[in-house]
């Protein structure tokens, strides 16, 4: 946490992190460390201050809680290249055979540590669009069934609809891009 808020160094190498801070309370390490203790810490989870407030800047005690790096990771909206392509959306020209694809928008993530190829679209926009209802049902899936390896049982409730949250934010801002009802 004090690395993430306060060198420039790893700001500039992990950008989300630019303009975080720490609130007063947890200046103080007793008061984190008692905070950590009595909410969950243990080997294997990561403090987040994000899944509960979408884009929270301010490490607290009403924002933070402990999650795997699977459920932090399940939250992750990139774009692996500078393509300008809507995130989640490859481009394959042709196949494996030198043909033209009529459909080489393809859309991709991952689902427990393995990339998933979900379907090819013609067009970037239909593929956005597929890219977010999808990527929207697997975190209302894993939100439904989370475990004590996925977060600290203290805050499972607060995840489980957090995440909710996440997947509804990310199905209308992919339907608000890329257009309503053109696939289903």
């Amino acid at each position: 946490m004090a690395e993430r808020t306060t060198r420039p160094g790893f700001q500039a190498k992990k950008p989300t992190y630019k303009g975080t801070w720490v609130c007063e309370e947890w200046k103080l390490f007793s008061n984190f460390l008692n905070w950590s203790l009595a909410n969950g810490h243990r080997k294997g989870l990561c403090l987040d201050k994000d899944i509960i407030n979408i884009n929270n800047k301010c490490y607290s005690p009403d924002a933070c809680v402990f999650v795997s790096s699977a459920i932090n990771n399940l939250l992750l909206f990139k774009r692996s290249d500078n393509s300008g392509l809507p995130i989640g959306v490859v481009y394959h020209e042709f196949d494996n055979k030198g043909y033209k694809r009529s459909k080489p928008y393809r859309v991709k993530f991952t689902i427990n540590s393995e990339k998933k190829h979900i379907d090819s679209y013609a067009t970037p926009e239909e593929a956005g669009l597929a890219y977010g209802r999808e990527k929207s049902k697997h975190i209302i899936d894993k939100a439904n069934n989370l475990t004590e390896e996925d977060c600290s049982l203290v805050h499972r409730e607060k995840v489980k609809n957090a995440l909710m949250n996440h997947a509804k934010s990310l199905e209308e801002d992919t339907e608000n891009l890329y257009g309503g009802n053109t696939l289903y």
